[in-house]
Order: structure tokens, then sequence, then C-alpha cells
């Protein structure tokens, strides 16, 4: 496991439309790792789904990435490495009207997203105010489920049932409009539920709140029953930021290595995840009021591995004996 690898990728942020093709790139200076992975992060999604990776010159695809997805590179000699995914964008695989509203305030304005595919049965609202890169979640629909975020509540209103196998369509109202709040871009976004047999680990975090002195220590549990979930990470949310900020993560076991650079100082991470019932826990030594007041998650997940395990990085675990 290499955690001082350094590994660039461009462009940082890309806005395209629908039928674009966009080319991101990757690459490293570490002449003797061979295996280049590649993973989409959906918006709202803690998980990390493999796209496809690169072992020398081979590439192989994850079956549902196939169609939009292509990785290509070489990996071969001892040279820096490079790599590429390359992606198709669907025509027409979502839309969203009107396309341009313009509206007094103290008016009320509905924009409305659909597509098509079937499954993918969570559907997402962002906020792009002008001259800030950063979206803002407004809120999501889960089948018929549906969530805002706190700063969202008051003037936001987002309707529709995603349940069923048909196409979908979903309303977002935004009622009694505010000139300087609520001139923007709205983005809809979607993405695929996993069916329940993948759903089902319950993790119970505990404390679920805990209040102590700057120089405290404190120490935060995570168990779940789910054996096969060898893999336990924890986030750090700081106060009125939306980003998961990763603290660490172990496979199967921790070790001074599970915690990211940043944390490293103060947070230490350790647990069984080899027994049927896995525990782990997160201490934070010499609590610092601004650093360390945040929420913190727990999650669990299957690991991922590859045919060719003897090029291993940060993200890539052998098979399980």
């Amino acid at each position: 496991v290499c955690l001082g690898l350094d590994v660039r990728q461009s462009p940082s942020d890309l806005i395209t439309k629908s039928g674009d093709k966009v080319e991101i790139f990757c690459s490293h200076d570490k002449t003797d790792y061979r295996v280049m992975l590649w993973y989409q992060r959906s918006p709202g999604d803690t998980a990390m789904k493999l796209i496809g990776y690169l072992y020398f010159k081979d590439v192989t695809m994850e079956e549902p990435y196939k169609e939009h997805f292509n990785i290509s590179g070489d990996l071969g000699g001892n040279t820096a490495k490079n790599a590429s995914l390359k992606i198709k964008l669907g025509e027409q695989e979502h839309s969203a009207s009107p396309s341009a509203a313009i509206r007094k305030a103290g008016d009320d304005v509905q924009l409305i997203c659909t597509h098509g595919q079937a499954d993918y049965t969570v559907m997402l609202w962002y906020q792009q105010a002008p001259g800030d890169k950063a979206l803002k979640l407004i809120g999501h629909v889960e089948y018929s489920r549906i969530s805002y975020e706190e700063s969202y509540g008051e003037h936001f209103n987002i309707t529709g049932d995603l349940s069923g196998n048909t196409a979908k369509n979903v309303s977002l109202f935004i009622v009694d409009l505010k000139e300087l709040e609520h001139s923007a871009l709205y983005y809809c976004a979607a993405r695929y539920t996993p069916s329940c047999s993948q759903c089902l680990c319950h993790i119970l975090q505990s404390p679920s709140a805990a209040i102590r002195k700057a120089g405290d220590d404190v120490k935060l549990f995570c168990t779940h029953g789910k054996s096969d979930y060898r893999v336990m990470l924890w986030y750090q949310q700081s106060p009125g930021d939306a980003a998961l900020k990763l603290v660490g993560y172990g496979y199967a076991q921790f070790t001074n290595d599970s915690v990211e650079k940043p944390f490293r100082e103060h947070f230490k991470l350790a647990g069984d995840l080899n027994a049927e019932a896995k525990n782990g826990s997160l201490s934070i030594n010499n609590l610092k009021a601004l650093e360390h007041t945040a929420t913190y998650f727990c999650a669990a997940r299957e690991a991922q591995y590859i045919k060719h395990p003897s090029a291993l990085d940060k993200n890539l675990v052998t098979p399980p004996l």
C-alpha cells in the first residue's frame, strides 16, 4: 500500500451537454504500479462504483459501463504512467425544462426533469449560484420519498414518484422568488438504486451525539452484521459544508496507514473486520474546537478486487482466502 502516491487527474471539473464526448486523464510517476482503476461516485452517494481498470495494456470494463465508457492507456515500461477515461454522454437520457426561465421577484416557477431509465429511481436537484463552481444539493427523490437540505425548505418544493418500471418525471417548484437567492442555474441528476440484496447493511453508530471540551478525547463506535462487508470507512462533515471528507478506512483490519494524512495527528481507527459481526471505532485525541466539531459518518462495503492482485495500490485489495 502506497499512501504517498501523487495521482494527477485532469480536468478537475467539466460542464457538458448530452451527446458530448469527454476525456479525463490520469497520471502518476510510480513506475511499478501497472494497474489503474477508474471509479464513479454519483451525486449524494458515498459509494464508489468501479467503472473498469487497466492492467498493462489490457482493459476490463464493468458490465453497466461498457456502452458509454472506454479506458485507454499503456502501463508497461519503467516510465511515468498515463491513462484516460472516455465518456460518451447519452443522447437525451434525461432532460430538464424549461431550459431557461425569466421571472420577477415574488413569482413562482416550476422546473421539470424527465428520463427514460426505469431503474434509476433516485433524482436529485442542485443549485449553482452565479460565479460559484459549487453545486449545492437542494433535495432528492428516492422512489416516492422526498428529502430536502435544511437551507432550502422554505421556498423549494419537489414533487414526483419514481416507483414502477416507467419513464421518470420530477418537478422542482420555487415559490415567492427572491432575486438574489434564487437567480441561479439548476441541475437535475439521476442515479441507479441497487437491489435490496445490496442494501441490507444496517450500520449502528454510537454515541449519536457527543459534547466535549477542547483538549478532551472522544471515541465513536460503528458496528454491523454484514459478514462479507470487510471494508469500513469513516467520514467527517464540517458544519455548513455538504462535502464528506474521508478520515480513513480499513480492510479486514486497521493499520497505522488507515487514516488519511490530514487526519493522522489527532485521529486513530481500530477494530476487527474479520469476525462475523464487524466492529470499528474512531478515536479523536486532544480535540480542537474548530477542526473537530463536525458530524462523523461510518460506512461499510464489500471489498473490490481484480484478477491481477500483484500490483496493489490504495484502491485495490486481494480477494480473501
